[in-house]
């Protein structure tokens, strides 16, 4: 009687794809618009407050780390959250069309 050899486990020979990436992109760009509508509101309650809490939230947003999350939020509209829109418009004759 012969034994035949087990199969592998389908992690051993696992590859990485393209829509593994997007969809990592997607939800990242989903958590830096979160938060930066989280900074549109503390501007918002900043202006509504005074000068004094709008002073804040204007010295956290020139900060680096203002900054590089509000380069995020621009990237997260431009490269995460714009093509997904535009695939999902396609289908209505309102994307892009190749001819």
């Amino acid at each position: 009687m012969s034994t035949r050899p087990r199969p592998l486990s389908p992690f051993l020979h696992y590859r990485w794809q393209y829509a593994n990436t997007l969809s990592i992109l997607h939800r990242l760009s989903g958590i830096a618009l979160t938060m930066g509508f989280g900074l549109l509101v503390a501007g918002l309650v900043a202006i509504a407050t005074g000068a004094s809490g709008y002073a804040r939230v204007v010295r956290l947003s020139a900060s680096a780390p203002g900054k590089l999350l509000l380069f995020f939020i621009l990237a997260a509209f431009g490269a995460g959250r714009g093509p997904d829109r535009a695939r999902r418009l396609r289908p209505l004759g309102m994307g892009s069309s190749s001819s």
